[in-house]
């Protein structure tokens, strides 16, 4: 089917001289109105917990990280040695070697079973030593926060020489 020169809206676009504005054809034809039964709008400015607590609770995007579990990282390095140090890892600067680790662990211990145990050692050792990383580090996080809180910066420092 071919489109008529003639019409406003041909198979090239629209067709109006080039110092004329282009017609809009899905301008309204009367203003958005909500019906009556629609929900009133939620306020999300405040973030709030389960069952409307402060914001110390509220555990969803956004929140403050929360610290890792040591055992948890031993046992999943123990029985899926990658799982461990994904979990021990994960959100942290080591990640990047640690998926590099997963993958040709994975790897090894697929193809060459003699590798497991030392494998599974490496695993134990990384991700508990990382855990207790990520955990300082968040800490540090907490206080430097609270510092912040108590004592706020007035304005720009002064460089020091």
């Amino acid at each position: 089917m071919t489109y008529p020169s003639s019409s406003p809206w041909g198979p090239h676009g629209p067709q109006v001289p080039s110092n004329s504005v282009t017609p809009n054809p899905t301008a309204p034809s009367a203003p958005y109105v909500p019906s009556p039964s629609a929900p009133a709008p939620v306020d999300y400015g405040t973030p709030r917990g389960p069952g409307g607590g402060s914001a110390s609770t509220y555990s969803g995007p956004g929140a403050p990280p929360s610290p890792k579990s040591v055992v948890v990282a031993a046992l999943l390095s123990l029985f899926i040695a990658p799982a461990g140090v994904f979990y021990a890892t994960y959100r942290s600067r080591q990640f990047l070697p640690g998926m590099i680790y997963s993958g040709i662990a994975t790897v090894l211990m697929v193809t060459r079973a003699t590798l497991a145990i030392p494998i599974i050692v490496i695993s134990l050792i990384w991700s508990v030593g990382a855990v207790r990383s990520y955990n300082r580090e968040l800490e540090a996080q907490k206080e430097a926060a609270e510092v912040e809180l108590k004592f706020p910066l007035r304005g720009p420092r002064a460089p020091t020489e």
